[in-house]
């Protein structure tokens, strides 16, 4: 690869765009994010965040990031509950009685808790998708967890 290709791209020619298409960068970022984690790619957050930090600030990068995550997680738990829930409940048959009795009282705790510890989005997405969580629970319990580690890594970004 020619290295004068990255001659003029830098990180200030990015900041010099973005005052002029604020709003655009933003909702760009909020976009990819809702992608890639509707997507299930792993490990989106954090890079997305750091880089819309550096681009946006830390409060805004971080948000933006945190509520694309959130709609993105919200689609694939949405797809996932239409499309495969009745064959994935016929299969496991009884074996998820308990842990529909648990998650009926608590599951926005345990959604929340999962979120910020970090939990793969698959995974918990597709057990929420199974289990009797409302959709807009699970969209505010995702937001506020995804937003923890959304601040800290957009923080760092913004530093730059």
């Amino acid at each position: 690869m020619d290295p004068s290709i990255l001659d003029g791209f830098s990180l200030d020619a990015i900041r010099a765009f973005s005052p002029n298409s604020f709003v655009a960068v933003t909702a760009g970022a909020f976009l990819l994010a809702a992608a890639l984690t509707a997507l299930g790619v792993p490990g989106t957050i954090v890079p997305l965040s750091f880089t819309a930090g550096a681009i946006l600030g830390a409060e805004l990068g971080g948000a933006a990031v945190a509520a694309g995550g959130a709609v993105g997680s919200q689609g694939m738990m949405l797809a996932a509950r239409h499309f495969l829930r009745d064959r994935t409940r016929e299969k496991l048959g009884n074996h998820l009685i308990r842990v529909e009795e648990a998650f009926a009282r608590g599951g926005a705790w345990y959604v929340l808790f999962l979120r910020v510890v970090g939990a793969p989005n698959a995974v918990l997405t597709g057990a929420c998708a199974l289990l009797p969580i409302t959709p807009a629970k699970f969209a505010l319990t995702s937001f506020v967890g995804l937003l923890p580690a959304a601040m800290i890594a957009s923080s760092m970004g913004s530093s730059f």
